[in-house]
């Protein structure tokens, strides 16, 4: 069997050249010719046109395929998903006879937001095609399609059942977001008749849910209400359990005023929280204006962290004025400010460790923590660089200088034995696998040691 074959490899561009294609025939195993019969109408498409595709289109409409298949959440398994689904749609006889590795294809390079966009562009023209007849069948499906991503539907029911719209799929809003824990999408669907609001995931049928009160966020007042005029008209508490579709234990807590909606008084007590480290925030910011937002955060990291996320507009107010956008003079002068401090906190180590009472080795972490210097910084700037150079201490140096620590204090009047030191300072391991640089300065120094106290 032989295929007319020809295209020009454009691996920065999605659209091929259109000038002197050259064409030439090609033996093509028979239990392929299928599938490369299907990547060439794909290829006559683009060629026709091809002059008319944005790569923001492609963009685009590779977000709505994947939002419709349900791969492009959560976004630690997006890459994988998709080179599953390649692997799913074509035949590895296909894949070995193109060359193409699938387990090296760079999917999606994804941006840092909530909308998930993929840089198409850097990809190779073949392996574009691959993914989009993946997604959508063929690239004419991929342009042409009619894509709607509704991953709740259209209508939905509200679940109380002492609501007229119980079961009758009339509501039409849906309140659409990523779980913060599993980072998929979820729904809250709220009855605008008698507030009952419940949760569902994506492709899920409240009426098949286990465990739905489990799902419920507010019940609404009509619900409440309902329980009292159950109960006044004389239904026992488990009848009414039944037509609730609550616990008993519930309707007790209801009807004896000790309900409290879990989301309502999760409310309540985060609100408390907010206030308790408001407080704690304004005492902080109060004796520290001089840090900058950075050193704030780190004097009371549970209440930065906890205002950021539930009250950011108040944090604001009670912060330096951003950094950003400042004039390439001050970034300089920064610069310089920073490789004073690392220099500082070199020459003030051992009064650093006498403070915290244990001896501490000076890593790149360390300078991360306690500055946000990060090795970005040391390849941009020399003056940064050559400062944490200095400030750096290697794991065979911060051994050797525990073995020196434990000589000059908790030994220092005391005749030793290699044994007793390497225990103490937790090296006897990494010198039984066969570290002889390190037992070599231990035997030195203790030597050196000992002919003192004789």
């Amino acid at each position: 069997m032989k295929v007319t074959s020809g295209y020009n490899y454009t691996p920065k561009n999605f659209l091929p050249k259109y000038q002197n294609l050259e064409f030439e025939e090609i033996d093509v195993p028979h239990d392929l010719f299928e599938e490369l019969f299907n990547l060439k109408e794909d290829l006559e498409y683009i060629l026709d046109n091809g002059k008319n595709l944005d790569i923001n289109e492609l963009k685009n409409r590779c977000i709505e395929f994947l939002e419709l298949k349900g791969l492009s959440l959560p976004q630690l398994k997006r890459v994988e998903n998709i080179k599953n689904l390649l692997k799913q749609t074509f035949s590895q006889e296909l894949i070995e006879y193109l060359g193409v590795n699938i387990s090296e294809i760079d999917v999606s390079k994804i941006l840092n937001n909530k909308r998930y966009s993929i840089y198409v562009s850097e990809l190779d023209y073949l392996k574009t095609i691959l993914l989009m007849r993946a997604l959508a069948g063929s690239v004419k499906g991929f342009f042409e399609l009619k894509v709607e991503y509704k991953p709740f539907g259209e209508l939905w029911i509200c679940m109380n059942p002492f609501c007229e719209h119980y079961k009758v799929r009339s509501l039409d809003k849906i309140k659409i977001d990523i779980h913060l824990g599993t980072r998929l999408l979820y729904g809250e669907v709220k009855c605008d008749y008698c507030g009952f609001t419940y949760r569902l995931k994506e492709n899920e049928d409240p009426l098949t849910i286990p465990y739905f009160s489990n799902r419920i966020i507010d019940k609404g007042d009509m619900f409440v209400s309902k329980i009292y005029e159950l109960a006044e008209q004389g239904y026992s508490q488990n009848a009414i359990a039944k037509v609730a579709n609550i616990s008993i234990p519930t309707v007790s807590k209801i009807l004896n005023g000790q309900y409290v909606d879990k989301w309502k008084y999760l409310d309540v007590k985060r609100k408390e929280k907010t206030r308790m480290y408001k407080t704690i925030w304004r005492k902080i910011y109060k004796e520290n204006k001089h840090l900058t937002r950075y050193e704030l955060s780190k004097l009371n990291r549970a209440a930065y962290t906890w205002l950021n996320k539930y009250d950011n507009e108040w944090l604001q107010e009670k912060l330096p004025p951003s950094r950003v956008g400042r004039t390439k003079k001050e970034r300089k002068y920064n610069h310089v400010e920073f490789a004073k401090k690392i220099l500082n906190l070199l020459y003030n180590w051992s009064v650093y460790e006498r403070n915290i009472g244990k001896l501490v080795r000076r890593t790149m972490y360390f300078l991360y923590l306690e500055l946000g210097i990060s090795p970005n910084h040391c390849s941009k700037y020399q003056d940064i660089a050559e400062a944490v150079n200095s400030f750096l201490e290697s794991t065979l140096d911060f051994r050797k200088r525990k073995i020196d620590y434990l000589l000059a204090n908790e030994f220092s009047n005391n005749f030793v034995r290699p044994y007793v030191i390497a225990e103490r300072a937790r090296i006897r391991t990494v010198i039984r696998d066969g570290d002889k640089e390190l037992e070599e300065y231990l035997i030195k120094k203790i030597n050196e040691h000992n002919k003192e106290k004789i």
